[in-house]
């Protein structure tokens, strides 16, 4: 099975090669965990060695300060295939500005707004993935597109949003919010196919130390452990705790 590297030092020869195709996966920690620096860091190596043409959707930052962040983070531009950066902050506003109108009108419902939202959102994908042959993708992040587009049934409308994704045919990662201690939501264990948890724990008064963990990818023999996880001139490094 085709497998794309997290290119993490030290923790993809313990994943079997990387995230198997066409899986769905959830990057789950808490603030400051590395989660979309790690999502790009997996699009641009994959870009960079393996030539796959990659996409992040962003629904939380536009797409120059995400540019700003990654460049002060010592990331450099795809050389072989490519990383679009999909700004989906025009979205939201196209859905203010429609929301307004249909406001003034006197027609605006909850359901018109949500059908025009989920509608823009799989259209706009779809279409970025047809026209740029992308392979590999990234969602950032879960609670704002559940806020933005107004999931009034979670569950449901996970589900059926899982399983759009599944027909694309492609491999996705989704950033997710966790608490600590946590590494997911309980309605996300069931959807994903793979979760990747990511945290950060206070040492002393003084100092904190990060973590990751692959605590699920179904068909993959992983490990579980916890390896103490770092960043520096744009790579990740990943290494066993001493106890």
């Amino acid at each position: 099975m085709k497998t794309y590297p997290l290119y993490v030092k030290g923790l993809d020869e313990h994943l079997s090669g990387g995230i198997p195709q066409h899986h769905t996966i959830i990057l789950s920690g808490t603030p400051g965990t590395y989660k979309s620096t790690l999502a790009y860091n997996i699009l641009l190596h994959n870009a960079n060695t393996l030539g796959i043409h990659g996409m992040y959707v962003s629904l939380e930052q536009s797409k120059e300060n995400l540019e700003y962040h990654l460049t002060n983070m010592g990331f450099k531009e795809p050389t072989q295939g490519g990383v679009d950066i999909m700004d989906m902050g025009k979205l939201r506003k196209l859905k203010g500005q429609f929301q307004e109108r249909k406001r003034e009108e006197g027609t605006l419902s909850e359901d018109i707004s949500l059908k025009y939202s989920l509608a823009n959102l799989k259209n706009m994908i779809s279409n970025r993935i047809e026209k740029n042959n992308i392979e590999l993708m990234a969602i950032d992040s879960l609670e704002l597109m559940e806020l933005a587009f107004k999931m009034n049934e979670p569950r449901e409308d996970l589900f059926y949003f899982f399983n759009w994704l599944k027909d694309l045919n492609i491999t996705t990662m989704i950033i997710a919010e966790a608490l600590k201690d946590t590494y997911a939501r309980h309605d996300l264990g069931f959807l994903a196919d793979g979760i990747i948890q990511l945290r950060m724990d206070r040492l002393d008064d003084m100092s904190t130390r990060r973590f990751i963990s692959v605590v699920k990818m179904r068909g993959v023999n992983h490990s579980t452990d916890y390896f103490v996880f770092s960043f520096k001139d744009g790579f990740f490094d990943a290494a066993r705790a001493i106890i």
